[in-house]
């Protein structure tokens, strides 16, 4: 391209789309981004659940723990 054609497209009057693509764009990482945030704190939730729920002893047997030896 020219500069002459640069300057004619820049100054025809087209509407630039440019900023419509940038806002969709930043908005779509911004989504990620809250959604990474998300699964993250989800995730350290339901480990802390977990690590906090009672386990139960109806499989701790005399057997069970000494069947190794």
């Amino acid at each position: 391209m020219s500069i002459q054609e640069i300057i004619t497209l820049k100054y025809s009057g087209e509407p630039s789309f440019t900023y419509t693509y940038i806002q969709l764009a930043s908005q779509a990482i911004g989504i990620l981004i809250a959604g990474i945030i998300l699964w993250r704190v989800n995730s350290m939730i339901n480990n802390k659940r977990i690590n906090q729920r009672k386990r139960s002893n109806f499989f701790e047997t005399n057997y069970s723990k000494n069947w190794k030896k």
